[in-house]
């Protein structure tokens, strides 16, 4: 893991451990953005093969939940994700949502949007421990429609079984909105196994792409549940033929992308999404869950408090902490002033490495924590 390192100019001045937060680009992005802007130089007389790789990045990012091509829609972030769906899905008068309180906003602001409408939207705080699936399994109920929930929760790194959570949706016939952008890119996740009917994506953290490009994947059975809000010229099988306004539109997901696409965000998330393929998602999934170890057992025996779980079954990329005796502005201070980027979230220390981080760079934290 470490021959890809240098692949990443930031690790020549800081110990970069946040990409919960915003992650580095690597150095073959530079690449895709000057052939870009080279390209585009010539307009339209260049822009089709731009238009053409985002073919080949639609099948990336499938192949990164192993789903089908035709099932992944381009948008700009989770937030636009759930928005799209929560107003397009109809909702009876005697329907409710689930949107636990405790995820990141993202995933919650587009569905109590929905309350401007009457339509109810329950928001239970879940706990992230052993009992967090009987309490989800009790807030649902046979007039729940949907439940909105995250992949890996962004502030203490609960990684939900989605399997188990599918399962209890399925059962009580609920549709199921899952925000994976703490999970996609640094844990395997495969739609094919679990009942999932749409998961969004943003492309700037665990995926190490750029801010306002990202995907929605819809499960085939759920196109029938969504009305599509964001239909444009792009949306209809011939959009060339300008002058027939009565097409059916394309098939599968990317009849919802509307018009122009943000082609160099995505040739970028394209950049991207092949450097983790190269690596290898199942060797992301495990470098990453060792260094997590690693810096757990560690604060363990510097007594700092890891907050939430320490579940190895929930374990995700993310591991918050804090030390009874010492304010966390401090020691997050002492971190930023030693050119080790972390995060500060809610009264701790948010640490959240990548496949190229190293043991050693784990070790730093923890040396600067000691003195």
């Amino acid at each position: 893991m470490e021959s890809y390192r240098s692949l990443f100019p930031i690790t020549r001045s800081h110990t970069y451990l946040n990409h919960a937060a915003i992650a580095p680009l690597c150095e073959s992005m530079s690449s895709t953005i000057d052939e870009y802007q080279h390209d585009m130089q010539a307009g339209e007389l260049s822009v089709h093969k731009w238009i053409d790789n985002c073919d080949h990045v639609r099948k990336s990012a499938a192949q990164l939940i192993n789903a089908l091509p035709q099932h992944i829609a381009f948008v700009t972030n989770v937030s636009t994700a759930a928005m799209m769906v929560a107003q397009g899905i109809t909702i009876r008068n005697d329907e409710h949502l689930v949107v636990p309180r405790n995820q990141f906003p993202a995933n919650i602001y587009p569905w109590t949007n929905l309350k401007a409408k009457n339509i109810p939207v329950k928001t239970p705080v879940i706990p992230h421990d052993a009992s967090a699936y009987d309490c989800l399994d009790d807030e649902l109920n046979e007039k729940t429609k949907l439940l909105a929930i995250s992949f890996v929760e962004y502030d203490d790194g609960f990684k939900w079984d989605l399997h188990k959570v599918g399962e209890i949706c399925r059962r009580k016939n609920i549709l199921l909105f899952v925000d994976a952008v703490q999970g996609a890119g640094a844990l395997l996740i495969d739609v094919q196994k679990t009942p999932v009917d749409f998961m969004a994506v943003s492309g700037h953290k665990w995926l190490m792409g750029p801010t306002g490009q990202g995907f929605l994947y819809i499960h085939p059975n759920a196109y029938e549940e969504l009305y599509p809000i964001s239909l444009g010229w792009l949306s209809v099988e011939i959009p060339f033929d300008f002058d027939n306004l009565h097409q059916s539109l394309r098939p599968g997901a990317a009849a919802l992308e509307g018009g122009s696409l943000n082609l160099l965000g995505i040739a970028i998330l394209g950049t991207a999404l092949d450097l983790l393929h190269k690596v290898g998602l199942r060797k992301i999934e495990t470098q990453i869950l060792k260094l997590t170890r690693h810096l757990r057992v560690q604060l363990y025996e510097k007594n700092y408090q890891i907050v939430g779980h320490n579940d190895s079954e929930a374990l995700s990329g993310i591991t918050s902490f804090y030390h009874a005796n010492i304010a966390t502005h401090e020691l997050y201070e002492k971190l930023t002033a030693e050119r080790i980027v972390v995060s500060l979230r809610k009264e701790a220390i948010r640490v959240s490495p990548h496949f190229y981080n190293t043991l050693n760079d784990i070790d730093d934290v923890i040396q600067i924590l000691e003195s």
